[in-house]
């Protein structure tokens, strides 16, 4: 934190910065569980490649005509991809 700052607590920005380290390895691992490899990742963002399986069953929707049906744009065709 900024110790010019009226609210600034050095306690206070290092728990702020464990918990958001925390997050981060958190979603990590449950990302990798799912198959998805990281490629990159800072303090508070995870850059991730998609298994290979979440690109076959794009293409399979997609080939089958499915892939433009305003159902398979919907939350449960993104968690059908989990």
């Amino acid at each position: 934190g900024d110790s010019k700052s009226p609210f600034f607590l050095h306690e206070l920005a290092r728990d702020i910065t464990s918990a958001g380290q925390r997050n981060i390895k958190l979603v990590a691992d449950f990302v990798k569980r799912k198959g998805f490899r990281i490629k990159y990742g800072d303090t508070n963002s995870l850059y991730l490649i998609c298994p290979e399986e979440c690109f076959q069953k794009c293409n399979e929707a997609y080939n089958s005509g499915n892939g433009s049906q305003k159902k398979n744009l919907g939350l449960e065709w993104w968690r059908s991809l989990w």
